[in-house]
């Protein structure tokens, strides 16, 4: 799961979800979140690091769990230059736990299954990105004795595991080291069941991380595949190209995990489009695409990462200046209309950057 997962019991605050940043005001690395409001507002802190610029390198792929309660990010340690994935409570100023560290591998891509206490992640050796791995199942709960889903072949690479909405199924990318052809497969929640979805499908972009989300309500995944988009059932039916028609049409889309809307009945993505990063709403059936964000035009706006559904919003993040400074958290309604600034970073007191590579949320 990446960003937040909504269910129809639990009630979240109109925030954004959480992100990783570094204040200049103390050099730490923190986990915070923006909630809404008339005017844009403050990063609330809810990691209470204090000495980030010297332990911690970077906090990335911020999880908020479906509950609502709990946050699990990763986390690059500055004294052995390994990830680890680390929690902490969705309160501010909470003390975080190290969840997953060790002096030889590295801990990625922590996701978490609907229960808000099972997750998945990817192991690999050593440092940097992940090369090789297995893609494994652990509990917050219960943590240290994990299930091995999958172990990579040699020669290729597992990247960014994913649960559908009803824990039944997680997805990921399989890359191949050398060459091209990566895959897009799937297995079933106890590892069983592998098997590929799409293959030939470009190779896995780390600055475009997720690049597939799954639909909430059926077993349907979107997903970016280079230069085309698509989406497709789980056991490899039914693909549809979404980036065939209308303004949009043969862009290279920016997919991210939560990009559907509410009730399925669309994608919303981002592409860079006429020089511009656009939002723009894809059709399932593909016959069309719809740029969203027309109205809007922001001085100095260079790039746009991704977008999140995200309580009945599309959040996206927002860059300011000639540098390319990631500097705002915004949103709009579905539809494009009500663009607001829910957090607007200054300078002063914060790194121009929001770490991970996915903008604010991280896939």
């Amino acid at each position: 799961m990446a960003g937040v997962r909504i269910s129809g019991t639990v009630v979240i605050p109109s925030c954004s979800p959480p992100f990783g940043m570094q204040r200049l005001s103390d050099g730490s690395f923190n986990v915070y979140r923006a909630c809404v409001g008339d005017t844009a507002g403050d990063a609330t802190q809810y990691s209470d690091f204090a000495d980030g610029d010297t332990v911690i390198g970077n906090i990335h792929n911020v999880r908020l769990s479906p509950d609502g309660a709990t946050i699990l990010f990763q986390l690059l340690s500055e004294v052995s230059g390994l990830e680890e994935i680390w929690v902490v409570d969705n309160v501010p100023g909470s003390t975080p736990t190290q969840l997953l560290a060790d002096g030889t591998d590295s801990f990625y891509h922590p996701s978490w299954a609907p229960d808000s206490d099972t997750f998945v992640y990817v192991q690999a050796a050593g440092a940097g990105l992940p090369t090789g791995g297995a893609v494994k199942k652990d509990a917050v709960s219960a943590i240290g004795s994990p299930a091995t889903l999958k172990t990579a072949a040699a020669g290729f690479s597992v990247y960014r595991p994913q649960f559908n909405f009803d824990g039944t199924k997680v997805a990921y990318w399989y890359q191949q080291n050398v060459g091209s052809g990566d895959e897009l497969r799937c297995m079933n929640d106890d590892g069983t069941g592998d098997a590929a979805v799409d293959t030939g499908v470009g190779n896995y972009d780390n600055n475009n991380p997720q690049q597939f989300g799954w639909a909430r309500g059926s077993n349907m995944i979107a997903y970016d595949a280079g230069a085309n988009a698509y989406v497709i059932n789980s056991d490899g039916t039914g693909r549809v190209a979404i980036n065939a028609n209308g303004p949009a049409a043969g862009a290279n889309f920016n997919i991210t995990s939560d990009c559907w809307a509410m009730d399925d009945s669309f994608v919303v993505v981002t592409a860079n489009l006429f020089g511009s990063p656009e939002l723009v709403r894809a059709e399932l059936d593909g016959s069309s695409t719809s740029r969203l964000n027309t109205s809007h035009t922001m001085p100095n706006q260079t790039w746009m990462r991704g977008a999140f559904i995200y309580n009945s919003r599309v959040w996206f993040a927002e860059t300011i200046g000639g540098g390319g400074e990631i500097r705002k958290v915004a949103s709009t309604l579905q539809d494009g209309t009500d663009y607001r600034v829910d957090l607007d970073v200054s300078l002063d007191t914060v790194l121009a950057g929001f770490f991970g590579g996915d903008g604010f949320v991280w896939d």
